[in-house]
């Protein structure tokens, strides 16, 4: 089986290789590889160190030695059904803050997310958002002006079950550890174009789990549930260990209707499924490596119509291609 999947990753080089070359022109994201952060300002953050009681300095973020400090957020209410919980976190409110001008968010430690940062209060899975910062290009990273806050100051990204994190634009991900704990973890793109770049470490929180596929995270180019009609994707991963990489959304069961936002006499159409032609365009190349399986399309549960391009240049796949 080792064997078949290396040929057929070579065979996938030579027969997509120009397919996805062939339509750069006409698409509307911007090439992932491309982005670069939408301003200089940047936003340093980290949870309260084990054993003290409050973060140091003022709070403001603009600093390593002044990393952010939550507020209450206006539009938090811990009394309705489904608290939007994440509305309180550093990583919510820092990409908020950034959400006209883009930037960088400093990873300087520690960051987790819980159960009790997400929306509403389910065991499976539930959600953070980031704020709406649409083509204000966010970088994500732990190296800052030379310094590697990983070796430094043990930092890294850690969702804990049941995080499903959505990211609502533009962003850079690279020089940054995304550790698990628990399984089928995911950071969902929401079609918008994402470089996944260089020095990115994924792994489980806990060693006992390394080399367990469904231990690792996911990335999903769309959205976890949600579909759309003529929708593009455009995701580019250079380094990382995964369980999962799926070019469209990530899908769940046919239960929701809509109609087209644009054009009423459309009729009606699942919300978790990816109608009309919609354009997926994924690029594996690096240092990646992938354990559970490639999509082109949709992980599970939902439809796909339109076009996949799917350009492998390099990496390791031990897993199967879809």
């Amino acid at each position: 089986m080792k064997k078949f999947a290396k040929i057929f990753v070579a065979a996938l080089i030579v027969t997509l290789f120009a397919s996805f070359f062939a339509i750069p022109s006409s698409a509307a994201l911007v090439d992932p590889r491309k982005l670069t952060p939408g301003s200089d300002e940047v936003i340093f953050i980290m949870d309260i160190p084990e054993g003290e009681e409050r973060l140091p300095g003022d709070g403001t973020g603009k600093t390593p030695e002044n990393p952010y400090i939550p507020i209450d957020h206006e539009k938090y209410d811990p009394e309705i059904e489904m608290p939007v919980n994440y509305l309180q976190t550093a990583l919510y409110q820092a990409t908020e803050r950034l959400q006209e001008t883009g930037g960088t968010i400093v990873i300087m430690g520690p960051v987790h997310i819980k159960a009790e940062h997400l929306l509403g209060n389910h065991s499976t899975t539930s959600e953070l958002y980031t704020a709406d910062f649409g083509k204000n290009t966010i970088k994500f990273t732990s190296v800052y002006n030379g310094v590697d806050y990983r070796e430094t100051n043990g930092a890294k990204l850690i969702l804990e079950q049941p995080t499903m994190v959505g990211v609502k634009g533009q962003s850079i991900w690279e020089n940054i550890d995304l550790v698990t704990n628990g399984t089928k973890r995911l950071i969902a793109f929401h079609c918008f174009s994402t470089l996944v770049g260089e020095g990115v470490n994924c792994y489980p929180l806990e060693e006992m789990y390394t080399g367990v596929t469904q231990q690792y995270i996911s990335l999903s180019a769309g959205h976890r549930w949600s579909g759309w009609v003529d929708q593009e994707t455009a995701l580019v991963v250079q380094s990382g260990t995964y369980n999962m990489i799926c070019g469209g959304i990530w899908g769940v069961n046919n239960t929701r209707i809509y109609k087209k936002a644009d054009d009423p006499s459309s009729g009606l159409h699942a919300t978790n499924n990816m109608d009309g032609e919609s354009s997926i365009n994924l690029i594996l190349e690096g240092t990646t490596k992938v354990l559970g399986a490639v999509s082109g399309t949709v992980y599970q549960g939902s439809e796909f119509s339109g076009n996949v391009n799917v350009t492998i240049n390099g990496g390791e796949y031990a897993c199967d291609i879809f």
